[in-house]
């Protein structure tokens, strides 16, 4: 009781510092009443400060302890009795109200609290009573008067009824009085919620007599707590993501004047009058709760208020409105006419004048033409019903456009407003076009012939567009018709048919003009609607017309589009009736395609059978004829677009394709540049479009199809001639990835077979490269880089045989012996895939695998790498001696590409025991390091030549650089989807978890630790341009690890990554100054492309790390080196590829973003900053100058 008591007092008197301190003492006190301590003991030993009627702050102090420990603890039903009425009593004390509302929250949200209150709801009504009389809650501060909002919300949630009923309260009267005035967004979402709990409470059956008191006080409730706050007029506080949005706000106050129909008579006045605001926020929020409201209030609250209503929505009216916004508040009145119910504000919109602006618009259903209309947009309308479609431009469209979109919400509202709209415009409109009775629907009359450049044919079908898309975008309940009867489109499906099929026998004898273009827009757009009807299940048509909809749509497609070669300037009007939006036939064909593809599994319309029919006929007919032609590229995104979506189109697109592919490899395509293009683009739509999609584990049937596609895609590539090269060649890689990713797909039982032969080709080719030196046979290279892709797709639980050593065995063979190039890159990927699953009978864990990798390595990998590299040692030596001409660039070139396979053999493999998070990788990862110049394994040197290195080493070195690169990332070196990689998708791969973070963090610490070395050995020798190559070799392979860890590895050791990023990037640059070769590959091109490649990277972690607040003080200490790097990033002239200007815009970027760091670090180079970036202010690219001028308006403003 003693310590309680000093701790109580301290608390109160003010002894114990703020923040951490106080919350000890809390936590003191609470940990005390968990002992076993009442509770009343706490209150006794504040008895002196909670009665000192002199002392408010100490007396607040004192209730605030006991309200905060209160919601600290169990409390029995006693204690929350009397905690209850003392909070209550402390209401009315000002010092103390703060704390007795948070000592009442605590209550109602404990769950000791909830549940004694609940046992005693008379305690619940007893706060709220005293809420409402004792406290003045506007006169509090912000927390405070959240405080109080959450009280009052939690009591009217968990016991309104009961506040009514016995406690006397006027709900709606009591929520007034708390919320008016507010202003803070965080206590408005809550006063939101009080006012529509509030709502809720009255509205409950028990409470139905006294319904009449909230009547009574809804005006003023709505007045107070609704109205003020609506439009929102709110701007978010920048940089805070917890921010609370407008959007929030707005959303909150639509469901507020939602909440009550009682709220009717003073909503649709305050909707009507901010509908016809100049600010667009503020009609967006209008239409946004015109259609929240219309669902809550139903037909019988707004039967008076209907009129006034649709006066104010119709988009007719304002014409000057935006499209967007003319698009939404036709949206808004679809869905209040919906949520209306048939019959309601229909009647009010077919009845209006603007539809008779329709009519004479079109020249239909007036006599006499309209010669004697009024002023205004009545003349405007006569004038348009004299004649041509021109007369409609500006004004008059926009305005049809309107009335048109009305129309079509009218008639998506359901069946009985679709009939009432169609018997005003629609079927006088075909009367019209057709003629009179029958419209040809059928028969063998001839079709009508139309005029193109009428404002009834032009008018007519915007119109018709309007309300058919209206209709098939409507829910599906407002797609049925009637019981008995069908849906009122479907009574006209035919003619419209009739009026399409005459308008298109039009077009084919019209020659190119607007008026056609604009013709053969809106035709597209009808034969979508009724496919997208058909597919809704509104109407049905002949599968003939479904069949000539989809073949007109594709031949459409199939145009030159908008930039195309060819493509028609004038075939691109700007449609009048739509907003003169641009539009060309190709780019509405492709944008039907994609509707009529997208959509939910079992919601898209081309899962519809009809639908899918006249999909299929299309293909077939049309767009797999037109992978052959000129055409090619748009039928293949054509096929993309059909086969998108989320309803097994992946597979779809696989069976148009495969037999394409087929048949194209088996071809003899060595000459044929064109057919080898197709080809590629056929594989490439494959792998970033089908198999991506496709899960692993097939179903039987399709897992046999796929089977039987890859046996096929075997035996093609077994007819490829051989030593292909040029275009043939480029096609082959993709080819066998290809078989890869699809033989994945397919069965164990299927992969049997293909197991052995695979097994069989690659030891023959191994075989026949046995003696040193000997060429592999352009054949058995072939059959090798097939027997390589088919084991990376190998399921594991096929590789539990022993002999399967052999195999890699083989494979690593066949990767550095001369003349295997088409099966070097495929054979390291496999090696890489046979250490990751393979597993021999009996065996645990990854040692076997690892005993696997090492010993191929040091066998066959290691050494063929030193033998290369001890080659060129040799040749250099030999060139320096006898001053000698450069040696033969065939055989250097084959050198250089046989270490490179070496390495990238180990790399893979590396990768495959780090997924395992096996240890054994970092053995690998030695081996490669000390092949680098100046390193202890194989030769190692450089022979002497200074800073410079030779292909074969810059081989090596760009390789162990891609050994870091495979350690860690997520996606395919490069990250294109159509390149070799292993994973759990593409291979069966087995990751286990956190396998990059653990390999990433000992990467880190090795090369750290190398690097380390390396300066140690540089300025001990005094001179360390000897060592220049190593050590450039040694920060590209850092860079590389840095780069391409994925950022929430990085990030978990963003302290050691700040650390060794300047300096890794800075080694990159002066190896550029020094004037090495660097640390690529055995082309100078490649080298390039990868250093430029490595600095963008690692720029892109800088940024990272400077615009994060938590990480960026790690920046802080690496300041200098930073701001001195990116200066000379920048400044990186002289450099015309692409890339290296985008390092130059990156770097600019990054002196930006490095204005987070603090003003002491940035002064002293602001000068020299300020200088470099003004010489980039005339760099031959655009961007680099824009982000210059950006960094130089920041800089000189500091």
């Amino acid at each position: 009781m003693a310590q309680l008591e000093s701790l109580a007092r301290a608390f109160v008197a003010g002894e114990a510092a703020e923040g951490a301190a106080e919350d000890a003492v809390r936590d003191d006190i609470a940990a005390l009443l968990r002992g076993g301590v009442p509770f009343v003991q706490l209150v006794a030993a504040l008895r002196g400060p909670l009665t000192d009627p002199d002392e408010d702050e100490q007396r607040g102090r004192a209730v605030q302890l006991v309200a905060q420990v209160a919601g600290m603890v169990d409390l029995t039903q006693a204690e929350v009795e009397h905690l209850t009425e003392f909070f209550s009593g402390k209401l009315a004390d000002w010092a103390s109200a703060k704390g007795a509302l948070q000592g009442c929250v605590n209550l109602v949200a404990s769950p000791s609290g909830s549940a004694a209150l609940a046992a005693r709801p008379e305690l619940a009504v007893g706060i709220a009573r005293a809420l409402a009389s004792s406290v003045q809650l506007p006169s509090l501060t912000v927390s405070g008067r959240q405080l109080g909002l959450q009280l009052w919300l939690a009591l009217l949630k968990d016991h309104g009824p009961r506040l009514v009923l016995e406690g006397g309260l006027n709900l709606a009267a009591r929520t007034a009085a708390l919320v008016e005035g507010e202003n803070d967004p965080r206590c408005l979402l809550l006063a939101f919620d009080c006012v529509r709990a509030a709502c809720v409470a009255h509205a409950a059956p028990a409470c139905a007599a006294r319904r009449a008191e909230f009547e009574a006080e809804a005006g003023e409730l709505f007045e107070v707590a609704v109205e003020p706050y609506f439009p929102v007029r709110f701007t978010p506080r920048k940089g805070d993501p917890q921010a609370i949005t407008r959007q929030q706000l707005a959303d909150a106050v639509a469901a507020c004047m939602a909440a009550a129909p009682e709220f009717v008579p003073l909503a649709v006045p305050l909707l009507s009058e901010k509908l016809g605001s100049s600010l667009r926020e503020s009609k967006e929020d209008v239409l946004d709760a015109l259609t929240l409201c219309c669902r809550s209030w139903g037909a019988g609250a707004l039967t008076d208020h209907l009129p006034q209503a649709r006066a104010r929505l119709h988009p007719a009216d304002d014409v000057a409105a935006a499209r967007h916004l003319a698009r939404r508040a036709a949206t808004t009145l679809r869905d209040c006419a919906a949520a209306l119910g048939p019959g309601q504000l229909d009647r009010t919109v077919l009845d209006d004048v603007a539809l008779e602006d329709l009519q004479r618009y079109l020249c239909i259903g007036v006599g006499g033409g309209g010669d004697d209309g009024g002023g205004g947009d009545t003349a405007g309308a006569s004038g348009a019903a004299a004649g041509s479609l021109p007369s409609l431009r500006g004004r008059p469209a926009q305005r049809l456009a309107c009335i048109a979109d009305v129309l079509g919400a009218v008639a998506a509202a359901g069946a009985v407003s679709c009939a009432g709209a169609c018997a005003v415009i629609v079927d006088p409109l075909l009367d019209a076009l057709l003629g009179g009775g029958g419209g040809g629907d059928s028969g063998g009359d001839a079709p009508p012939a139309l005029d193109l450049g009428s404002a009834a044919l032009g008018g007519g079908l915007a119109v018709l567009h309007a309300l058919l898309s209206a209709v098939a975008a409507a829910p599906p309940a407002a797609r049925r018709g009637e019981p008995g009867a069908g849906h009122p489109l479907q009574e006209r499906a035919l003619r419209i048919t009739a009026l399409l099929g005459a308008l298109q026998t039009c077009l084919g004898a019209s020659q190119g003009s607007e008026h056609v273009a604009q013709a053969r827009v809106w035709g597209l757009r009808l034969w979508e609607a009724l496919a997208q009807l058909v597919a809704g299940g509104c109407i049905s048509l002949p599968q003939a017309q479904l069949d000539a909809a989809l073949s007109l749509i594709a031949q459409a497609a199939l145009l030159p589009g908008d930039g195309d070669e060819g493509a028609d300037a004038e075939a691109r009007p700007a449609l009048w009736l739509d907003w003169d939006a641009p539009a060309d036939a190709a780019a509405e064909a492709m944008a039907a395609i994609d509707r009529l593809s997208a959509g939910e599994p079992g919601a898209a319309a081309v899962e519809h059978p009809a639908v899918a029919e006249a999909v299929r006929a299309c293909v077939e007919a049309q767009l797999l004829p037109a992978l052959r032609s000129p055409s090619a590229e748009r039928a293949l995104e054509a096929l993309q677009r059909l086969a998108g979506g989320e309803h097994g189109g992946a597979w779809q697109l696989l069976g148009w394709l495969m037999p394409l592919v087929v048949s194209e490899l088996g071809g003899a395509g060595g000459g044929d540049t064109l057919r080898e293009a197709r080809l590629r683009a056929h594989i490439r739509c494959l792998l970033l479009h089908a198999l991506p999609q496709l899960p692993l584990d097939l179903p039987p049937p399709a897992a046999s199809e796929a089977a039987a596609m890859a046996g096929a895609l075997v035996e093609a590539l077994g007819k490829r001639p051989d030593g292909t090269a040029g275009a043939a060649a480029a096609a082959l890689q993709p080819a066998l990835l290809l078989l890869s990713r699809l033989f994945a797909r397919c069965s164990a039982a299927a992969q049997a077979p293909l197991l052995l032969s695979a097994c069989e080709w690659a030891e023959a080719a191994s075989a026949a490269a046995a003696p040193t030196g000997t060429a592999v046979p352009a054949a058995a290279a072939h059959d090798a880089a097939v027997a390589a892709a088919l084991l990376i797709g190998m399921r594991p639980e096929l590789l539990q045989g022993d002999s399967l050593s052999r195999v890699a065995a083989s494979l690593a063979r066949i990767a550095v012996a001369p003349g295997s190039g088409p099966a070097r890159e495929p054979a390291a990927v496999a090696l890489g895939a046979l250490v990751n699953k393979w597993r021999p009978r009996g065996s645990e864990g990854a040692g076997e695998a690892a005993g696997l990798a090492l010993g191929v390595a040091r066998a066959v990998l290691i050494p063929a790498a030193a033998s290369a590299l001890n080659w060129e040692q040799q040749e250099q030596q030999e060139q320096q001696e006898q001053q000698m001409a450069e040696a033969a660039a065939g055989t250097a070139s084959e050198q250089a590409a046989a270490a490179a396979a070496a390495v990238s053999c180990v790399s893979w493999m590396a990768r495959g025991l780090a997924m395992l998070r096996s240890d054994a990788w970092q053995q690998l990862a030695d081996l490669v390091l000390g092949l680098l110049p100046g390193g202890s394994g194989g030769s190692g040197g450089n022979g002497g030549s200074g800073s410079k290195s030779g292909p074969v080493a810059e081989a090596v070195a760009g390789g162990a650089a891609q050994l870091f690169e495979l350690l860690v990332s997520s996606t395919p070196p490069g990250g294109a989807a159509e390149a070799w990689c292993l994973d759990a998708l593409s291979a069966h791969a087995a990751p286990r978890p956190l396998w990059q973070q653990k390999a990433f963090v000992l990467s880190l610490k090795a090369l750290s630790a190398r690097c380390g070395q390396v300066e140690a050995e540089a300025a001990s020798a005094g001179d360390g341009a000897a060592l220049a190559p190593r050590r450039r070799a040694l920060a590209l392979c850092m860079a590389a690890l840095l780069s391409s860890a994925p950022r929430a590895v990085y990030r978990s050791a963003a302290a050691d990554v700040a650390a060794q990023l300047v300096p890794c990037a800075a080694r990159i640059v002066e190896g550029e100054a020094e004037g090495g070769g660097g640390c690529g590959s055995a082309e100078g091109g490649s080298w390039e492309a990868a250093r430029e490649q490595r600095l963008q990277a690692c720029l892109l972690v800088v940024g990272d790390l400077l615009t994060d607040p938590q990480l960026l003080p790690l920046m802080e200490p690496h300041a200098d080196g930073l701001l001195v790097l990116l200066l000379a990033l920048s400044a990186r002239r002289g450099r015309g590829t692409a890339a290296a200007a985008d390092v130059r815009e990156g770097a600019l970027q990054c002196l930006l973003a490095a204005m987070q760091l603090p003003y002491r670090l940035l002064h002293p180079h602001r000068r020299r900053v300020l200088r470099g970036i003004a010489a980039a202010l005339d760099d031959d690219r655009r961007a680099v100058r824009m982000a210059a001028v950006r960094a130089r308006r920041v800089w000189s403003s500091t």
